[in-house]
């Protein structure tokens, strides 16, 4: 540690978080996909909405899709798992809990054009076909208007690490209300409202560490230099 001190000095490199860095992002795309006629129903598109419903009771099924771009740290090693957070702003049945749950969205969408009987080859989310297996699962209790809040998803590190590896392999994240009771509705905000839905995760800092090593061999050299001609004159 004291060399590297000395050296980051002697350089004027700065090694953020110990040589890796935390990444925070924003969605590039997202949208809600309903059944619910009183949300538009299964043909309509909330692209450019500010919120969207995650509903788990049949005839109301809504899913929020939400998409993220991950091409800016290509070549890049995750370091861990990464956290999905997505800002829970009112729900029905104030004071009951639900089980939310993320998923990786498996086929391709548009949030200015896909609707809930477009996404897919079929009407609806189908398990294994249009969504894998359920990456994280929060009990969310929501108590009012004064218990609006970002609720965190951990998203595995394996599936980072995916979508920067193969970026065609990237269609986000779908927010999966698990409760089929009736009025246990959740609402989030989008890309559009007030509080963006975010990920987050860390990544090595190559750049830093390249430069230390880089400016640390300089240094070495000149220093043995320096001796050679100390050692000549004498």
């Amino acid at each position: 540690m004291r060399i590297v001190l000395i050296l980051t000095l002697a350089c004027g490199v700065i090694l953020p978080n110990a040589s890796a860095m935390a990444a925070v992002i924003s969605p590039i795309q997202d949208t809600g996909i309903t059944q619910h006629s009183g949300l538009g129903g299964p043909d309509s598109n909330h692209g450019t909405d500010s919120s969207f419903y995650a509903i788990g009771a049949g005839g109301f099924l809504s899913y929020p899709l939400i998409q993220f771009d991950l091409t800016p740290f290509a070549g890049q090693n995750v370091v861990g798992p990464g956290t999905f957070s997505a800002y829970v702003l009112t729900g029905q049945s104030e004071g009951a809990p639900r089980q939310v749950s993320v998923r990786s969205v498996l086929v391709s969408w548009s949030d200015s054009s896909t609707t809930y009987n477009t996404f897919g080859a079929s009407p609806g989310v189908q398990d294994g076909s249009d969504v894998g297996p359920v990456l994280d699962t929060q009990n969310i209790l929501f108590t009012g208007p004064s218990d609006a809040r970002y609720v965190d998803w951990t998203i595995p590190a394996s599936v980072l690490q995916g979508w920067i590896d193969d970026p065609s392999s990237n269609f986000g994240l779908l927010i999966d209300n698990q409760t089929s009771l009736n009025q246990f509705d959740l609402a989030f905000y989008s890309m559009e409202g007030d509080n963006v839905p975010q990920l987050s995760f860390t990544v090595p800092e190559p750049a830093s560490i390249a430069a230390l090593v880089t400016c640390a061999g300089a240094l070495l050299l000149r220093t043995r230099r320096t001796r050679r001609i100390a050692r000549a004159a004498d």
